[in-house]
């Protein structure tokens, strides 16, 4: 990829990285909380298609909705700790190794 293509395509990624993603999805509704515009983006610029990449961003990103807020930093659990309590062991390390090491052998 030339540097002209690259500079192109790292402006896009600035541009696209202050959205959320789009709802709207496919005509059947199916691909909501999606960004696809850095994939599509990524492929104008590397195939050198004849197409505006600003322009396309321009429309695009009306798509889109806000990049959600962060809500804060995540919690400190330990190790054993399930996300939901923070409190206890975790479930995924109960049970037996064997158990864990042959899911299909009946207990």
């Amino acid at each position: 990829m030339d540097s002209e293509s690259t500079a192109i395509l790292s402006e896009a990624y600035q541009r696209l990285h202050r959205n959320g993603p789009e709802f709207s999805g496919g005509e059947r509704g199916d691909n909501g909380l999606t960004n696809h515009g850095p994939m599509a983006v990524e492929v104008i610029c590397r195939r050198r298609l004849e197409i505006d990449v600003h322009r396309w961003l321009d429309r695009y990103i009306r798509r889109l909705t806000e990049l959600p807020a962060m809500p804060g930093p995540a919690p400190e659990l330990g190790r054993n700790d399930p996300p939901e309590t923070g409190k206890g062991p975790s479930p995924m390390v109960t049970g037996s190794s064997d158990a864990i090491a042959h899911p299909g052998r009946a207990r």
